[in-house]
């Protein structure tokens, strides 16, 4: 089991809003760009309202 973003202590380099788009309507293509440019060992904190992005995008 993952734990929520809610349950972990690390302190996320940058942190990106979803919005409303889930996975399969652009939001993994908009996380890569966020992704990108973090150091290696980087973390990123990703907000959505989208319910299923829970599911569909657990923590890596």
């Amino acid at each position: 089991m993952q734990p929520s973003a809610a349950q972990h202590t690390l302190k996320p380099d940058t942190r990106f809003d979803g919005g409303d788009p889930d996975c399969g309507n652009g939001l993994l293509l908009l996380v890569r760009r966020h992704i990108d440019p973090l150091p290696c060992g980087g973390l990123l904190e990703i907000a959505s309202i989208d319910i299923s992005v829970d599911e569909e995008l657990p923590a890596w």
